[in-house]
């Protein structure tokens, strides 16, 4: 999201920051001139290693999933590192996604499988999504304000449904569904001022 981000607004100056970037990464957010931040703390209850009031805008996008242990710490570092004017901006899957009621309906857990726990050493992935209002409350208590919020759709023709030949027929009710229905689309977009 960092490159994205720094192709299409070349003169900003950006942070990319991490658990941990690799080398090939590295070099092209370098090519880029963006700094890179490492981020060596592997708990979230560690202290993001940046000053208080560093950053005028922080882009949290899809992280918060990951999160295995309680999100309000991370949430209370990155209210601490914004500056007193700045805005957190944060997407997550949206919990209440139409194929995850699906599988629910199915009897099928939609979390077991994105944990990637299956077959896996060392678990990674997706370890809890979250609705909007569970969003709300999240940043509200780590002293945020919400500004917007919404429902985003980042299932394409591209993405998820390509990857799956099944639900490709789904494609177009989905996309009618979500229309109607924005609450069942598959990103959250909040955007929260800090207080």
């Amino acid at each position: 999201m960092a490159i994205l981000t720094k192709m299409l607004f070349p003169e900003l100056e950006l942070t990319a920051f991490d658990v941990e970037v690799t080398e090939r990464v590295r070099r092209r957010l370098t090519e880029l001139d963006m700094k890179v931040a490492d981020n060596s703390i592997k708990s979230q209850y560690g202290k993001i290693p940046f000053e208080s009031g560093t950053f005028q805008v922080c882009l949290f996008f899809e992280v918060l999933e990951h999160v295995m242990e309680d999100p309000r710490h991370i949430l209370r570092e990155l209210h601490r590192i914004i500056s007193d004017d700045g805005q957190l901006f944060l997407t997550t899957p949206n919990l209440a996604y139409v194929f995850n009621r699906f599988s629910l309906l199915m009897g099928k857990q939609p979390q077991l499988f994105l944990t990637g726990m299956r077959n896996e050493a060392e678990p990674r992935g997706h370890f809890r999504e979250w609705t909007l209002d569970e969003l709300i409350f999240l940043l509200e208590d780590s002293n945020f304000r919400i500004l917007k919020k919404g429902y985003i759709d980042a299932v394409g023709t591209g993405g998820l449904v390509s990857e799956r030949p099944l639900l490709r027929m789904l494609y177009y009710p989905y996309k009618m569904i979500t229309k109607v229905k924005p609450t069942m689309r598959s990103q959250i977009a909040i955007v929260a001022k800090r207080t």
